[in-house]
């Protein structure tokens, strides 16, 4: 898998699962489609709150709809890489 450049996805499939790579300066645009059961792992970045306390760092693997729910809370500070898997 290639990182993604600014603004593009990378997307992949393998079986009946697909993979979307991307990079993402806030997560407005992540939220708007969440298939119900996919899953969310954070590859590079963080989402953290108004007093720089971090509630998901790079490595962890987390629900979709948990990040969707988190977005509302919390923020990206520079830019967060996330592969969705569906």
């Amino acid at each position: 898998m290639k990182m993604p450049k600014n603004k593009s996805v990378n997307r992949y499939s393998f079986q009946k699962l697909s993979f979307n790579l991307a990079n993402y300066k806030d997560l407005s645009k992540f939220s708007k489609k969440v298939k119900k059961g996919s899953v969310s792992i954070v590859i590079n970045g963080c989402l953290i709150n108004s007093k720089n306390k971090i509630g998901v760092n790079y490595g962890e693997i987390v629900k979709t709809e948990t990040i969707k729910i988190l977005s509302k809370y919390f923020y990206v500070k520079k830019e967060i890489t996330i592969l969705k898997i569906e």
